[in-house]
């Protein structure tokens, strides 16, 4: 029971990985990073999981993936 709510706290205290006094109002689907209502996009509709910017124009064909270092 601690560890929920010490879970629930964690999530709030989440900021946006642009706007960082902004909290983050959801996670990205493709990288995974914390973003606020402004820096996501639903393109599949809201009960679907959403897009950060970056991950979005990558999947629609508008950018690339950056290149790994290797």
């Amino acid at each position: 029971m601690f560890r929920h709510k010490a879970d629930h706290h964690r999530h709030q205290e989440e900021r946006c990985g642009i706007h960082q006094f902004d909290r983050a109002a959801g996670r990205c689907r493709k990288c995974g990073d914390c973003y606020c209502a402004d820096c996501l996009i639903y393109p599949h509709g809201q009960r679907r999981a959403p897009y950060c910017v970056r991950c979005a124009l990558i999947a629609a064909g508008v950018r690339r993936a950056p290149r790994l270092a290797g």
